[in-house]
């Protein structure tokens, strides 16, 4: 039997700990083969959800005279503030415990950011 996903919706924000990829991960484990001396070995054992971001901004100018206006901006980085979870520090390795193997620790996205501009031009 194939390794069984586990629900990604325990998470821990800021690295600490993060959601399991598979429900037993000891099971998961025994289930990936290491390489073996002389090998090239092994890629992309598992591969991850992939990379999701909007970034926008508005922007407008308002005149005020021939020679001076003003220059109101607004951008938000990762709008919808998706999630992606960073596969690569979940890899098998032979070198952790084993009850960790499948956890992800980091995210490949960061928060939501928005700034706000003013700006004279004159």
């Amino acid at each position: 039997m194939p390794p069984e996903a586990s629900n990604p919706k325990k998470v821990v924000v800021n690295g600490v700990s993060g959601p399991d990829i598979f429900a037993d991960p000891v099971a998961a484990e025994a289930a990936f083969r290491p390489e073996w001396p002389g090998e090239s070995g092994v890629r992309n054992n598992v591969i991850g959800q992939g990379m999701f971001n909007i970034d926008t901004g508005v922007s407008k100018d308002f005149s005020l005279g021939e020679q001076r206006r003003l220059e109101f901006s607004w951008q938000a980085f990762n709008a919808f503030n998706s999630v992606r979870y960073d596969v690569r520090g979940a890899q098998p390795s032979l070198s952790y415990d084993p009850s960790q193997f499948g956890r992800y620790n980091s995210t490949l996205t960061t928060p939501r950011f928005m700034q706000f501009a003013l700006r004279f031009v004159f």
